[in-house]
């Protein structure tokens, strides 16, 4: 142990494996502490978990905070790949110097059968397959057909003269964007990972106003699946932006089944209008 440096070596055996992390993260004023760094090794008697920190801090946060696995099935006891290296993104300071890295993912080796597709893709890409199922068909694909249904029906409404069914649909389209724009700027007070992985790629000073000018013209959904992806993980702006596309979802569909349902129902103010069957679609 060297005690100046505040540092020690852990020797991993040829017959031992490193197959996740764990520490712990408390939040702390506009940002998270995080200490006691352990490492989860597998061998031949077993797994165990060891400390990769001499020191924790001091003092000791009030409360313990909460554990934090790296991959998540680490937690869980289940069967896991070994690591083989780590995806890292730097730290800079107010003045853009280099102050460290944060871990953001992990490499994993795989040298089983190639009919094992989780496996394969967790050691290709370093996440399951249903992740990237979520992230690019569920979260990003869905939006954008949302928004191309949205934009088709507010055409039709503009065309038919129909200004009230258009002007609530586009309250409906209008409140995300600026739910959105409220969000980025919110995220960019607190102090993350995210947030310094999301200025390495779009720049210190540019990345605010990137992606605020992403979100009014509706291509921060796409931006942020792109970044998600480059970290392997959901970015917490991704997560966040799915709760105001339910709200915007559920004003839209209901404003446009209740035009669908005057139509059939033979109202006489929608049915006399020249609506052909693909325009309704």
């Amino acid at each position: 142990v060297d005690m100046v440096a505040n540092t020690h070596t852990l020797y991993i055996g040829d017959d031992e494996e490193v197959i996740g992390f764990r520490w712990q993260v408390v939040q702390q004023g506009h940002g998270n502490a995080y200490y006691d760094p352990r490492v989860l090794i597998r061998s031949p008697a077993g797994k165990r978990l060891e400390p990769l920190s001499s020191t924790f801090i001091e003092p000791r946060p009030a409360y313990p905070g909460e554990a934090i696995w790296m991959p998540m099935e680490a937690g869980e006891g289940s069967e896991l790949l070994a690591m083989s290296g780590l995806h890292t993104t730097e730290w800079l300071g107010p003045d853009d110097t280099l102050i460290g890295h944060h871990v953001i993912g992990a490499k994993f080796h795989y040298g089983g059968c190639t009919c094992d597709i989780g496996s394969m893709c967790r050691a290709l890409t370093g996440q399951e397959p249903m992740f990237w199922i979520d992230l690019l068909g569920l979260t990003c694909a869905l939006f954008y057909v949302d928004l191309f249904l949205d934009v088709k029906s507010l055409v039709l409404f503009l065309q038919q003269g129909y200004f009230a069914y258009f002007g609530i649909n586009a309250i409906a389209v209008v409140v995300p964007m600026v739910l959105a724009v409220s969000e980025i700027n919110h995220f960019f007070k607190t102090e993350s990972v995210e947030k310094d992985f999301i200025r390495h790629w779009l720049g210190r000073t540019t990345a605010r106003p990137v992606l605020i000018c992403a979100a009014l013209a509706q291509l921060h959904t796409v931006l942020f699946t792109v970044l998600s992806g480059m970290m392997t993980r959901k970015l917490a702006l991704l997560k966040q932006g799915k709760y105001a596309e339910v709200v915007e979802s559920g004003a839209s569909a209901v404003v446009q089944m209740n035009f669908v349902m005057s139509y059939i129902a033979g109202v006489e103010q929608i049915a006399d209008q020249d609506i052909s069957s693909d325009e309704l679609r």
